[in-house]
């Protein structure tokens, strides 16, 4: 009878039960998944569920927190080899499917009938809300510095709003329950830093309205209010006419922890002096010196802020074209802090490169760029995928970038060794492409960003300069074209010398196809762009390179325009 019941021709009314009946863990296992957000079940959450979580505590150092909640389910789901076998049976019964997930591991699938079914029967939902948001919020990143936090948490974020969304009476529950109220307003407030400016606004509402003046986790008060100030401060920069108030009410510090709060809040307005018309810079240098370790003992998380400083000190140096002073402050922090394994690594790697190459020592700059891409390697030990981190997708910027200055190089200097040439258009248009199918599946999947739209921009231009220098001028064109549509979408982002780099480039494209009335529209727009900004070097290491390029493929007194010549 049980075998039957099973069987996959029977309803879910009978297998149900029978599943209850031979494993009451895999049937409490399928009630657990049928709670959960139903378009994609990641593999990575219940991973996550098994090991400790890695938090800031208030002495600036790592603490590896265990979840904090007494409930049959939670034994059943922190379990790797009751999970692992609770599901093998449901996959080989059919009541659960699975595929290739995020980040190198599967995600699994229940049919839209059986949830419902299951959903049905179960009770006390209300302790299923709660059991469920408290072992996401535990699989959720800790510390914006752990490794690869940005692709973790977007591969969590859809069961992270599901299990907010769906939980009742939430401020009682935090409030009753201080040691798991504290890790999941963490997460919150944490998950505010990833893409989506719905969720951003909505998160840092609820968070604020989760903390009262006196919440039952004192200890831990400051922060998480010094925390929501900040996130609100940072939106309303980031998130025009979103009616975030943006007055932050500063709080002094207590401890390593919150200081380091406080040096974030220093940095943010240095960074607002640097934005004002790209200006001031002096400024910004003064509020980045304010920063001071909170006593005599320096610790980890106030070290880590010192980084963001001395990083953000080394990028105006690099703005103002002293390129020795910033690649020696990229040099000594990357030699101090040499793991490539999170975000602020592999941006601190791509523009020590980017220095490298405006001093033109691109044979130092591409293999840094090689080894930093190796070292991506690193993170599958850490359960990621590769391909999928957004720092890998930056470091391969980096190195097709290099591989494009080195063949500006030869062509500027007449040397044109066409087997190297050919080498390194080749094997960065490999990559271009690659980045561009993964950059338009995260536009397709509504999960860009800023950051995401930028790195777009840059496969674009890429891509437009290696049909450019091939010399397949036709498709060079119209690979500009869409690169400027990519500037368009970008245009708070960039300034003025993108589309001048670009009517430069297809300046040089119209006059080798004789097209020369139209090249010298574009030469003159191209030149009165550039008396406004001139040379800028905030961006990649390319932009001076395809000055100098243009300035020798293009004559300096101007095109004759008397002869036009009708391309074939």
């Amino acid at each position: 009878m049980l075998a039957s019941a099973l069987h996959p021709s029977a309803s879910w009314d009978e297998r149900f039960p029978g599943l209850e009946h031979t494993s009451p863990d895999a049937a409490t296992l399928l009630k657990f998944l049928c709670s959960l957000h139903p378009d994609e079940i990641p593999e990575i959450l219940f991973c996550r569920m098994w090991t400790t979580r890695e938090c800031w505590s208030c002495d600036g150092e790592t603490e590896h927190v265990k979840v904090s909640l007494d409930a049959p389910l939670i034994g059943l789901l922190t379990c790797q080899t009751q999970f692992h076998e609770g599901i093998q049976l449901l996959e080989s019964l059919g009541f659960i499917k699975s595929e290739p997930g995020p980040l190198g591991k599967r995600k699994f699938s229940i049919k839209p009938d059986l949830r419902d079914y299951v959903t049905a029967i179960t009770g006390n939902l209300s302790e299923v809300e709660w059991v469920r948001l408290v072992l996401v919020c535990h699989s959720f990143p800790g510390r914006l510095e752990e490794i690869g936090f940005g692709d973790t948490g977007r591969a969590l974020l859809p069961q992270l709003r599901h299990a907010f969304t769906h939980c009742k009476d939430l401020k009682d529950r935090i409030l009753t329950h201080p040691s798991a109220g504290h890790g999941i307003l963490l997460a919150l407030l944490l998950s505010s830093k990833l893409h989506g400016r719905d969720w951003k606004l909505r998160a840092v509402a609820l968070a604020e309205e989760m903390l009262p003046d006196h919440p039952p986790f004192d200890r831990e008060t400051l922060y998480l209010r010094m925390f929501v100030r900040q996130r609100r401060r940072d939106l309303s920069r980031r998130i025009p006419n979103s009616s975030v108030d943006n007055a932050y009410k500063e709080l002094f510090p207590i401890d390593p922890r919150t200081n380091a709060l406080y040096g974030e809040y220093l940095r943010l307005n240095a960074q607002d002096r640097i934005m004002e018309g790209f200006g001031d810079l002096d400024g910004a240098l003064k509020e980045l010196r304010k920063f001071e370790y909170f006593d005599a003992v320096r610790t980890t998380i106030e070290e880590q802020e010192k980084d963001h400083h001395l990083f953000i000190e080394g990028k105006i140096h690099r703005w103002r074209a002293s390129f020795f002073e910033a690649s020696e402050i990229f040099y000594r922090m990357l030699a101090a802090r040499p793991s490539l394994s999170n975000e602020m690594g592999s941006n601190l790697t791509g523009h020590y490169i980017a220095t490298l190459c405006e001093q033109r020592r691109l044979a130092f700059a591409e293999k840094t760029a090689r080894q930093a891409v190796a070292c991506c390697e690193d993170c599958d030990k850490q359960g990621l995928k590769r391909q999928g981190l957004k720092m890998f997708r930056s470091l391969q910027l980096s190195l097709a970038e290099t591989l494009i200055c080195h063949t500006l190089v030869e062509t500027v200097d007449g040397r044109r060794d066409t087997e190297k040439i050919d080498q390194w258009l080749v094997e960065s248009e490999c990559m271009y492409e690659g980045m561009k199918g993964e950059c338009e599946l995260i536009k397709r999947r509504g999960e860009g960003t800023w950051g995401s739209e930028l790195d777009y921009l840059r496969v674009c231009i890429g891509r437009a300069l290696v049909s450019h220098l091939a010399n397949r001028l036709t498709e060079a064109h119209n690979r500009w074209q869409d690169a400027r549509k990519s500037a368009e979408v970008c245009q708070n982002k960039v300034t003025g010398f993108i589309p001048m780099i670009m009517d430069y480039c297809d300046c040089d494209i119209n006059m080798k196809l004789g097209r020369y009335k139209d090249a010298d529209k574009l030469l003159k727009r191209a030149r009165s762009c550039f008396n406004e900004v001139g040379r800028e070097y905030w961006w990649t290491g390319l932009g001076t390179f395809l000055l100098d390029w243009l300035k020798a493929s293009i004559p300096e007194s101007g095109i004759d325009t008397g002869t036009e010549i009708v391309p074939n």
